[in-house]
């Protein structure tokens, strides 16, 4: 089986609307009155509920499909089912009622079927006249996953398969790790997280302003403000703040006639001698256009063993 199970039943499969976020809208539309209340941060809510309320092994996904466990049955021509002929519906059913609909205990009847949990979730999203900050939009529904950090995860595993040589140049990595990176598996927890802050701090600094990404949700003010979130994200380039945060800065190279021009060598191979007395290797090698093999030097490492060669700073004026 799936680590993450396999499908079960989709929303619209149990319950007459599209998805639990129709179901809270429906259930505040019909039941608010006057009250006005935050919807999207109750949708999102509602669903982080359900998400929390379902046992281990079980899922609600982006896509409003339940997956779960297949424990005790086998798939037979395609359908996962008991001995008895039972099907992972009628076997997981009600822990996934219990779920979306809370528990039973503590409501009037009139409430069954989950009025009442909605109602709670609800709630705490009722608009006062102190309400100044409400939700606009999710990171799922802007970033198109599930938080900032999937976002950057996924980046980073095709960062990692596509740019290895980069990687291998920038001198900060060894060899298990590039190897990791070509087969897209590029990016350690911390790296991530250090990428993932990086990138939320340039989001906040892209939004409009009064609107901030708190978590994986954009708040804003309240009345709400047309405001294109999408495209203000969208503005932003992931891969350039991956490369300020894994790479560095790019490093400059210098051939080796541009090593003998810094340091004033009466040639490239008078420089290569010096190079090689200073203890500076080629960084990289890289074809002409002429078809022969160039030898490229760190120029920040040139100039640091140039500027503290010996004899530097001597004055041949003074004497004892």
């Amino acid at each position: 089986m799936n680590a993450s199970g396999v499908p079960i039943v989709s929303w619209s499969g149990t319950y007459p609307c599209a998805s639990p976020e129709e179901r809270m809208a429906r259930f505040i539309a019909d039941n608010a009155g006057d009250d006005v209340y935050d919807t999207l941060a109750a949708q999102r809510a509602y669903r982080q509920a359900i998400e929390q309320a379902l046992p281990s092994g079980f899922r609600l996904a982006p896509g409003n499909v339940f997956y779960g466990p297949t424990d005790g049955t086998q798939n037979i021509d395609g359908v996962w089912q008991t001995p008895s002929f039972h099907s992972l519906v009628y076997l997981h059913e009600a822990a996934i009622d219990a779920a979306v609909d809370g528990p039973p205990e503590g409501y009037p009847d009139d409430d069954y079927r989950g009025q009442g949990h909605l109602r709670r979730i609800a709630e705490p999203f009722r608009i006062t006249e102190g309400t100044t900050s409400i939700l606009y939009a999710t990171w799922q529904q802007i970033g198109g996953e599930q938080s900032v950090e999937t976002t950057v995860s996924a980046a980073l595993s095709v960062f990692g398969r596509r740019c290895a040589e980069q990687l291998a140049d920038s001198g900060r990595y060894d060899l298990e790790t590039l190897g990791r990176a070509v087969s897209g598996g590029f990016g350690t927890a911390d790296r991530s997280r250090d990428v993932a802050a990086a990138y939320r701090e340039a989001i906040n600094e892209a939004l409009p302003n009064g609107i901030t990404l708190k978590g994986d949700d954009f708040y804003g003010p309240r009345p709400r403000r047309a405001i294109d979130l999408k495209e203000a994200v969208k503005s932003l380039n992931l891969e350039r703040i991956i490369v300020r945060c894994t790479v560095g800065e790019p490093r400059e190279l210098w051939s080796a006639d541009q090593v003998a021009d810094a340091i004033g060598a009466a040639s490239a191979s008078s420089a290569r001698r010096t190079l090689s007395r200073w203890g500076v290797k080629a960084v990289q090698r890289r074809e002409t256009d002429s078809g022969r093999i160039q030898a490229l030097y760190d120029a920040a490492r040139v100039r640091a063993e140039h500027a503290s060669r010996p004899g530097r700073g001597h004055r041949s004026d003074l004497r004892d």
